[in-house]
């Protein structure tokens, strides 16, 4: 027994550092993008989700945070509830072993990060479009959209979900963590990237001396001036 669970805990090790790769290399085809799009990743507190939506709106580009939930949920035959679950989570390989046996609606991470990898590259090809977190910069072309992250200092942060959720301190400092926690590990399981790295960016907004109105225009000016750079058509 003990032996086929290590057994099955390696296996699964191997297929999450080889999944991306492989899936990423089959449904990237760079002559296939029709037309730029953006990606967004934000910590949490730092208005990252608004600043997206808002360009969105600006663009006239279809706007993907939660709806990626649903188009993996038509993939899977999963209901979008317990997707939830395991969407920007980091899982441990163990736990992952023993919710699947022990929990019949439990979502294995590896289904859901094939599945979102999949839709993300869909999207991206169709172009006009901006993706919030989920490393969808780890998995679209540097070279046909643009990648941008917004942050800010962590009390910040934590101060902004004080007053936009109304949460003690206490608690918002407990789930600015949590939420940072969780989409940097994600990341880390399932792409082996730090999330937080400024390389990975095309531009880095900290929204603490920012309004989000002033970085929604300094991010459609970059990626309009970056389309233009690279000859691409909006």
């Amino acid at each position: 027994m003990a032996g086929s669970v290590i057994e099955e805990l390696v296996g699964r090790n191997i297929i999450r550092s080889n999944l991306f790769n492989h899936i990423v290399n089959l449904y990237k085809p760079k002559p296939d993008f029709a037309a730029p799009f953006i990606t967004v990743s934000r910590d949490a507190g730092s208005g990252g989700r608004l600043v997206a939506q808002k360009i969105a709106a600006k663009l006239k580009f279809d706007f993907y945070d939660d709806k990626l939930l649903d188009e993996i949920a038509n993939i899977t035959k999963t209901k979008k509830y317990y997707l939830k679950a395991v969407d920007e989570k980091h899982h441990g390989l163990f736990k992952d072993l023993v919710q699947s046996i022990i929990n019949l609606n439990y979502v294995d991470p590896l289904v859901y990060q094939q599945s979102l990898v999949k839709v993300i590259i869909k999207k991206a090809k169709q172009g006009r479009v901006v993706f919030v977190g989920r490393g969808a910069n780890f998995i679209t072309p540097r070279d046909k959209g643009l990648h941008l992250r917004i942050t800010a200092p962590f009390k910040v942060r934590v101060q902004n979900t004080v007053k936009y959720e109304g949460l003690t301190y206490e608690h918002a400092r407990k789930l600015v963590s949590k939420l940072d926690f969780h989409r940097s590990q994600f990341v880390k399981d399932v792409f082996g990237k730090d999330i937080r790295r400024a390389k990975y960016y095309d531009l880095v907004i900290n929204t603490e001396m920012l309004s989000l109105k002033t970085a929604v225009e300094v991010a459609i000016k970059a990626f309009k001036q970056k389309i233009k750079d690279l000859g691409l058509t909006n």
